[in-house]
């Protein structure tokens, strides 16, 4: 797993986390909920953003609760103002964002080919695409061999 932060000109922070088909360690998963409560407390949850990129590796109920907890203490109780993105073709992926979305209503799942719909979805402007095509292109080579991303990225070409 793979964990990285862009601040964009608009004064969003996109928080990154790409995942081979191997599910987060619970040190990982540390690393990525730390990550999050350290992007809610600079630039509130409003102008946070999740973008999520596996192949299947997802977390276990255990580290679900865990952000939706961080989530509630950094913002008040509120758990629908962080959008995410999650791009996977895995069907456990698709389950474990369908849980998510039982307490998470900014949450969605999108196929790599829907990579444009999905940085819309966390209101990523088409201006800073090219931001966030560099800091992915890192993250493959961070995380090499995963599939959606290479898929992703062919997209955002």
């Amino acid at each position: 797993m793979a964990i990285a932060t862009r601040d964009l000109p608009g004064g969003m922070v996109l928080l990154y986390a790409v995942h081979d088909h191997v599910a987060p360690t619970p040190e990982e998963w540390r690393d990525y909920v730390d990550a999050a409560r350290g992007v809610v407390r600079r630039v509130g949850a409003d102008r946070a953003a999740g973008l999520a990129v596996t192949d299947g590796g997802s977390p276990d109920a255990q580290q679900r609760q865990q952000v939706i907890t961080m989530i509630r203490e950094e913002d008040g109780g509120r758990v629908d103002r962080i959008r995410s993105a999650v791009i996977s073709e895995s069907l456990i992926v698709r389950t474990v964002v369908g849980a998510f979305t039982l307490l998470l209503t900014d949450i969605s799942l999108f196929a790599p080919a829907g990579a444009w719909d999905a940085l819309d979805f966390v209101r990523v402007p088409r201006s800073d695409a090219a931001l966030v095509r560099a800091d992915l292109e890192g993250l493959a080579a961070r995380v090499p061999g995963v599939v959606a991303l290479r898929s992703m990225l062919d997209v955002l070409r």
